[in-house]
């Protein structure tokens, strides 16, 4: 509890009030039911809204996909984001793009939009963005981890990141926050360089308008 509330109090000073909370789901390795999360969430929620009464708290899971997920879902073992048709799903960086479609077409079979986490570290859509159009038609969603734009803009790497983001590619920002060291909730930073350069309708929908929609489960 303190390290979260230490977490929430760098996201709140990054100028951060909606924020999603997605611990991992890996199929067979989990500790965890579902409703221990619900429960830890309850707890961390309550104890937030004392000290930041304008922080907004969600859950979801970021789901490691693999065979068998499906079937985990439709148990309900598996939390969407804050209940929604919306699934933030990740897989192995050395996925071919045939897992990655499959996938989405299962998911889309069930009725839910996956929203690919850290889609820049995915090897099989490397500088090839006729597999995001492909991908987007059968209306996945993409998530960009925020610090990807902030590197050496002569590292690959970067510049990659900054042409997803660039030419329109990106659904949603996240910061990918795991502690208070050295993947910290911070995204401040990559809104500045943001501001230079993408238009103010395209940082609206970054920064506020897509994550809305996904709250209120509307089609993004």
């Amino acid at each position: 509890m303190e390290v979260s509330m230490k977490m929430l109090s760098m996201a709140y000073d990054e100028g951060i009030r909606h924020l999603f909370l997605t611990p991992h789901y890996v199929r067979g390795e989990n500790q965890y039911r579902p409703e221990d999360l619900d429960q830890l969430f309850a707890k961390l929620q309550a104890k937030a809204g004392e000290s930041f009464r304008e922080l907004h708290l969600y859950l979801g899971n970021e789901v490691y996909y693999t065979p068998g997920v499906a079937e985990d879902i439709r148990k309900g073992k598996i939390h969407t984001m804050c209940g929604t048709r919306y699934l933030l799903v990740e897989f192995d960086t050395s996925a071919s793009y045939r897992e990655i479609y499959r996938a989405v077409r299962e998911l889309r079979q069930m009725r839910l939009f996956p929203v690919i986490a850290h889609v820049e570290r995915y090897q099989s859509l490397k500088g090839k963005p006729e597999l995001f159009l492909e991908l987007k038609e059968l209306d996945a969603c993409f998530q960009l981890n925020a610090g990807g734009v902030l590197g050496n803009s002569l590292h690959p790497h970067t510049r990659w990141c900054r042409k997803l983001v660039e030419n329109g590619m990106i659904t949603f920002l996240g910061t990918d926050a795991h502690d208070m060291q050295y993947r910290t909730p911070a995204i401040r930073k990559a809104a500045t360089w943001m501001t230079g350069h993408i238009s103010g309708e395209y940082q609206s929908s970054l920064f506020r308008e897509n994550a809305g929609a996904l709250i209120r489960n509307q089609y993004i």
